[in-house]
């Protein structure tokens, strides 16, 4: 929560811990396109993705944070309620017991 705005620039990635952390910490995020990070994140809605390894898109959406305190405020509680609706621990466990049982 000490943070203004959470940044994962990873080259691959799968289903992001640090993410679903930061979201319910109520941080906005700018972050990779990569692997399962856009099933967390929906661009331009609960957060800003940039293309791996671009620096440029990086400090873009990064600029659009520092100049938009009322984006990342409600980028932030999008992705806090997202989290909170589609990946509760309960939910990912109720998933994969489904997976299981089929």
């Amino acid at each position: 929560k000490a943070f203004d705005v959470f940044v994962l620039s990873s080259r691959t990635e799968a289903l992001s811990y640090t993410i679903l952390e930061a979201g319910i910490a109520g941080l906005p995020i700018v972050a990779s396109r990569v692997g399962g990070i856009p099933e967390i994140i929906e661009d331009q809605i609960s957060g800003l993705l940039a293309t791996p390894g671009s620096t440029t898109e990086f400090k873009s959406q990064l600029e659009r944070y520092i100049n938009s305190p009322d984006l990342r405020s409600a980028h932030s509680h999008v992705l806090e309620k997202r989290i909170r609706e589609q990946f509760s621990i309960q939910q990912m466990v109720s998933e994969t017991l489904a997976l299981y049982r089929e």
